[in-house]
């Protein structure tokens, strides 16, 4: 029996060789044997037994019940052949199932390294564009810093020519000063023969203070009176007496005059109220308003520089130099030479002294007088190496101080403020000022003249970029002063 391939069973066809007569000689002995025809393990040959047990076998095949026990043969063979089938067709589903897993498996490895692989291109072709951007960017700083190290090394170069001047300049005007004063004629009254004043600094009235009817004498030439100041710090006063063969003294025709007094307020609130304390401080003989000035100005050098009021700022930019009404005339401030102090402990020499400058001074005056007075420096302006300050950035922090709005007379600094704000937002980001010009189509005045800003009250960018463009001031300016400044400006600022 055997399968066919539609999976029916059929009888496997009887061979020539089961045939009785390939049936072996019982008279031969041999080996057993399995009988292919009846299926039975006999002697092939020499035993008797096994051949008339075949020959029995082979009558009593027509007979029923022998085809009956071979049916009943043939069906316990074909159960066991049947139970083999399912057996071996069991083992194979399980294989199968074995093998679909790892076949699963291994194609769902596969696809992850295929997805692996895709990410890993993907990822490599970004960095290389990161690295290429990277690569660029620290190409453009290298080249940045090369720009500001060569515009530093020229800035310092130009403050070390600048101070050079500078020094020059003072080394001359100290040469003047500190040589004795050649002659100060004063003539008033006959005096005593001889007035020696030791370890006393001499009661010579200020060259800010000096009476109308005192300068008037000295310019006269009548009979001198010499101020010297020895290395000891002695003076000595030498007030000649009129003898009875000298020629009588010249007698002054003019009778001076008692200034008139000028109420002010002794502590002003206002910059109105600021400004009458220095007109009646200017006044001849009005010692009590010069003193409390004095103190308020001595009070606003040691007030630092972030704590500074307003009435501060503009009593530190306008004093000694007023407006015109109000001031003193040119001609007492400067007749009369200066004469040499002892310098205080702690503190600068009146050579050193530098007047405070007035908001329109230019920017080298603004620069002498920060090399010696420090502790108003201006924020936003670096120091250089010899801790003075860079001029890029003290002309820009002049350029803006004199295009903020003017000062307040009611003491209201909102729109300075609010300027002051919109000015370093605009310039802390290079090309910004550019940008805003050319969105707005605000066209840049051909020569550059700095006013105060007299816009809208309620101060937006726009409105500072119109401001500039049409005071004049260049794209080139904002870039190499203006910027630097605005950075370094935002980079001060208390956090």
């Amino acid at each position: 029996m055997f399968f066919s391939a539609n999976g029916s069973v059929r009888k496997r066809p009887r061979q020539a060789s089961d045939s009785p007569s390939q049936i072996p000689d019982p008279h031969v002995q041999g080996d057993w044997g399995c009988h292919p025809m009846h299926d039975t393990m006999v002697h092939f040959s020499g035993c008797g037994v096994c051949h008339a047990y075949l020959n029995h076998l082979a009558e009593a095949e027509h007979e029923p019940s022998f085809q009956n026990a071979v049916k009943v043969r043939d069906r316990l063979r074909d159960a066991y052949f049947h139970d083999g089938v399912s057996e071996g067709r069991r083992r194979q589903r399980d294989d199968d199932d074995y093998v679909y897993q790892d076949r699963e498996r291994y194609r769902k490895e596969r696809n992850d390294a295929l997805e692996a692989i895709s990410r890993y291109r993907i990822e490599s072709h970004d960095s290389r564009e990161e690295l290429q951007m990277v690569t660029e960017h620290l190409r453009a700083s290298q080249a940045e810093s090369d720009r500001l190290r060569q515009s530093i090394e020229v800035l310092n170069r130009e403050n070390e020519e600048l101070a050079n001047k500078l020094q020059a300049k003072q080394a001359i005007s100290h040469h003047f000063v500190e040589s004795p004063p050649p002659s100060l004629k004063l003539e008033i009254c006959p005096a005593p023969p001889l007035v020696l004043l030791k370890n006393e600094a001499p009661s010579v009235p200020e060259p800010s203070r000096v009476p109308t009817s005192y300068a008037a004498v000295a310019s006269s030439g009548a009979s001198p009176t010499a101020y010297t100041t020895s290395a000891s710090g002695q003076r000595v006063v030498h007030l000649p007496t009129r003898s009875n063969n000298s020629a009588p003294s010249p007698k002054l025709s003019a009778t001076p005059v008692p200034p008139a007094r000028t109420s002010f307020p002794n502590n002003p609130k206002t910059i109105r109220q600021l400004h009458a304390l220095m007109t009646a401080a200017h006044q001849p003989g009005n010692e009590a308003a010069l003193s409390r000035v004095k103190v308020l100005c001595s009070e606003a050098h040691a007030t630092p520089r972030e704590q500074k009021t307003e009435l501060q700022r503009v009593l530190l930019s306008t004093w000694r130099n007023p407006t015109p009404g109000g001031g003193v005339p040119p001609s007492i401030v400067t007749s009369t030479p200066p004469l040499r102090t002892p310098v205080r402990p702690g503190g600068h020499s009146p050579s050193t002294i530098k007047m405070n400058p007035r908001v329109d001074d230019p920017v080298e005056v603004w620069y002498e007088y920060l090399c010696t007075h420090q502790a108003s420096w201006p924020r936003g302006v670096r120091r250089d190496a010899r801790n003075k300050p860079i001029l890029a950035d003290l002309k820009a922090s002049r350029t803006v101080a004199r295009l903020r709005p003017e000062a307040d007379p009611a003491g209201n600094t909102a729109p300075r403020a609010e300027f002051m704000a919109c000015v370093v937002d605009l310039f802390s980001t290079p090309g910004a000022y550019q940008n805003r010009i050319e969105t707005t189509n605000f066209k840049v005045a051909p020569a550059t003249t700095i006013r105060p800003y007299r816009g809208p009250a309620a101060i937006a960018v726009e409105d500072v970029v119109r401001h500039l463009a049409d005071c004049g001031i260049t794209f080139d300016a904002a870039t190499k002063e203006l910027e630097p400044w605005a950075q370094n400006y935002r980079t001060s600022m208390p956090s």
